[in-house]
């Protein structure tokens, strides 16, 4: 860009903070005034809500009455029964006193469940006309509408079902308005026509967005300092309905597709692989499938026989968040260190520091001081690692050894070379790789130490000593476990496991059928130790007759700007055409990092103005840099800037800075990447990678501040390309200026 191209971007453009108009921050769509025809949509659904709350709420008295009724009840049975003589007496007091306190229960969860429905009681309502056979012959055919409203939780009086009741939701998922369906529903055949199919967005009773065919309506708060009086409504884009600083999974039951709602509602009897470009749904669409499992309807899952296992802990306390909203309560979601913790005290407990019995904290073994190289973890994680390590305990029968020392197992593993490289495919571990890995395992044995590439494989090793079965940490407390394995698993981040962990969590569960694997192999950070889709189905006999693969190709989460930016970096043989449109991505470049500071601290200024209810992040490479990021912008910003990592990570408003690693799997309305130079993305695959997934966490703003040379993955500064992706600022002709 010349000095003149750059002066004129300045004054159609400006920067943050110069007082025009801010590229790179898309501000919330400046509402407009609706039709006609979507105001009497939107004045029927304040009709209907206002008509099922009141329902709710006379419901809810009601319940209140009966349970205060019952306790009495409860409480004088029980006076009589203390007080009785003869033991038929007290046979029938107990009789009727149990009774009368399952009924009190009942009562109690009857209110919790009216509560929560009175909140948020359905998310989207449609009508179908169907045709009605006559019971007569000669009888023309009739029709007849019927109403459903859509929600977490049935109630009959106001027609409200569970989303999770397949044969009715799906009149809704599988077809459009105007769709003429023929489906068996209960036993019979039913022919109709899906008249409407609205979806709505209710929280604290409130009617907030109306979808339906006639556009999208969204209520408009009243001006601060002004009390509320009647609502306003104005039209804007149908954009995912969330609340962007929860720190949750967005309220999606609305927007799932028809192939979404097929593999969610796939039958409990089918394991499910969910492969899909960042930002598709894969995660929203394996807790969806977890909540309609744990129905009474769909299968005999019970939450305590179910559990969430994830990469890293502020992942963890995300699906925790979102498995809330979702309803689920009860399903422990646990990082794969901790769910592997108790099974490998059981082999070699004194790895463990001694802990406080009644902490809530789960143990984990100590770790070596020293990093580990990444090719001995790629040796450790490899699909010849695991296979030599299974042969090798059929070989010597450990299942009927009484003394068995699990870490001199492990270095005997590493001295069958021969074995290790004969079941290795991928041809990149050798002898000397192993001998490297052996020096390695000794030292960690005579320190007392664990590698966490160790892992998945003693793990494997504790379930091959017992029949297949682990040690299940407690559901709630996860502290505590007993012998035994899971009927539904859900893995998150599966790309960044490999064959010794994934044959660990693989053999936990009592069916294969009970898997719900997700991952995308463009979001892999570690080692290259993922074995692959086809090899993880080959190798565990997930065939396919009995496993649903499931490839989601389309971001709900970053606009088309961001994803197509996302597609060049990790060389996307073309670029997407599906998706949510939005602004282009913004590039700031200067020669010195002095020069870039300033660019990023008025572009972040903007975003927490016009996103003032949403978390801005910042992304560096790694934690070093984030520390050093917040004490440059802690100056400016003071309380409103703090650092997010394992040990604290918060999703409140402001401004976040974090590296890749921590926000992998989480979303941000804006994002700004801290100087993506050569150094800190080099040319290999995982930085590739950690790039895309740095990108890919914005939904709406992206802004790239650099210095110094970028990095080859993003496209040359003034290149044709780059000119297509991203809107180029180069500061660095002021620098020449100046």
């Amino acid at each position: 860009m010349s000095a003149n191209d750059a002066s004129a971007a300045k004054t159609q453009d400006a920067p943050p903070g110069s007082g025009a108009a801010s590229p790179g921050i898309d501000a919330p769509q400046a509402p407009a005034p609706i039709s006609s025809e979507l105001q009497s949509a939107v004045t029927l659904e304040l009709q209907i809500l206002d008509q099922v709350i009141t329902s709710l709420r006379a419901q809810r008295e009601h319940a209140y009455d009966r349970l205060a009724t019952e306790s009495v009840r409860a409480q004088v049975l029980t006076a009589e029964l203390v007080a009785a003589r003869r033991d038929e007496e007290k046979a029938m007091l107990a009789s009727d006193e149990a009774v009368s306190h399952k009924m009190r229960d009942q009562g109690k969860d009857n209110i919790t469940v009216l509560n929560r429905l009175i909140d948020k009681p359905y998310f989207a309502r449609f009508v179908v006309k169907e045709e009605i056979e006559p019971t007569r012959p000669n009888e023309p055919l009739t029709s007849r509408e019927f109403e459903y409203r859509l929600g977490l939780a049935a109630n009959t009086d106001c027609r409200i079902i569970d989303w999770r009741r397949a044969p009715i939701s799906k009149l809704y998922y599988e077809y459009k308005e105007g769709d003429f369906y023929s489906e068996e529903i209960q036993g019979r055949e039913r022919n109709g026509e899906v008249t409407l199919r609205n979806g709505v967005d209710i929280t604290k009773s409130i009617l907030r967005k109306v979808s339906c065919r006639n556009g999208t309506a969204l209520r408009v708060a009243a001006p601060a300092g002004r009390t509320e009086g009647e609502p306003t409504w104005r039209s804007a884009i149908d954009r995912r309905s969330m609340d962007r600083s929860s720190g949750r999974l967005p309220s999606v039951l609305a927007l799932i597709t028809p192939d979404q709602f097929r593999t969610i509602t796939e039958g409990a009897s089918t394991a499910v692989l969910i492969q899909g470009i960042a930002g598709s749904g894969k995660t929203t669409v394996a807790l969806h499938r977890l909540a309609w499992l744990l129905h009474e309807d769909n299968s005999p899952a019970q939450p305590e026989e179910c559990v969430v296992v994830v990469l890293s802990p502020v992942l963890k306390r995300y699906i925790e968040l979102s498995l809330e909203a979702l309803e689920i309560r009860g399903v422990p979601v646990v990082t794969f260190a901790e769910w592997a913790s108790h099974s490998i005290a059981a082999l070699v407990p004194d790895l463990f520091e001694a802990t406080d019995p009644l902490s809530k904290v789960i143990p984990l073994p100590r770790r070596p001081s020293e990093p580990l190289p990444s090719s001995i973890d790629r040796l450790k994680r490899s699909m010849g690692m695991l296979r030599a390590l299974e042969t090798l305990a059929e070989q010597r029968s450990i299942a009927n050894q009484v003394e068995f020392n699990a870490e001199k197992f492990m270095i005997e593993v590493l001295d069958r070379a021969e074995l290790i490289t004969q079941f290795d495919d991928s041809k990149l571990i050798d002898r000397d790789l192993i001998a490297r890995g052996r020096e390695r395992a000794a030292r960690n044995l005579n320190d007392r130490v664990l590698d966490r590439c160790d892992d998945g494989l003693l793990v494997r090793l504790h379930q091959l000593r017992n029949n297949n079965q682990m040690l299940v940490p407690h559901p709630t407390t996860g502290l505590g476990a007993r012998p035994g394995s899971y009927r539904q698993l859900v893995v998150d981040e599966v790309q960044e496991f490999g064959s010794p962990e994934l044959a660990a969590l693989v053999s936990s569960v009592d069916e294969l059928s009970g898997l719900t694997i997700v991952g995308d192999v463009n979001q892999r950070m570690s080692s290259k130790s993922f074995p692959g889709w086809e090899k993880l189905r080959q190798h565990w006999d997930l065939s396919h007759s009995m496993s649903r693969f499931l490839s989601l190709t389309v971001s709900h989460r970053s606009t088309l700007e961001i994803m197509n930016l996302a597609q060049h970096v990790i060389e996307a043989p073309s670029e997407l055409t599906a998706g949510r449109r939005g602004r282009p991505p913004i590039w700031f470049h200067a020669r010195r990092e002095d020069h870039g500071i300033p660019a990023a601290i008025k572009w972040l200024n903007t975003a927490i103005e016009r996103y003032p209810n949403s978390v801005t992040a910042v992304i560096c490479r790694n934690p070093a840099e984030a520390k050093h990021v917040l004490s440059l912008l802690r100056p400016t910003f003071g309380a409103a800037v703090r650092l997010g990592d394992e040990d604290a990570f918060s999703f409140e408003d402001g401004i976040l800075v974090s590296d890749v690693a921590s926000v992998k799997g989480l979303e941000f309305a804006n994002v700004l990447i801290w100087n993506p130079s050569t150094g800190a993305y080099p040319q290999g695959e995982e930085d590739r990678n950690a790039l895309y997934v740095a990108i890919t966490r914005a939904e709406e703003n992206l802004c790239i501040a650099s210095w110094g040379r970028p990095t080859g993955f993003l496209p040359a500064l003034n290149s044709a390309k780059a000119g297509k992706l991203v809107r180029v600022y180069d500061l660095s002709v002021e620098d020449e200026e100046e």
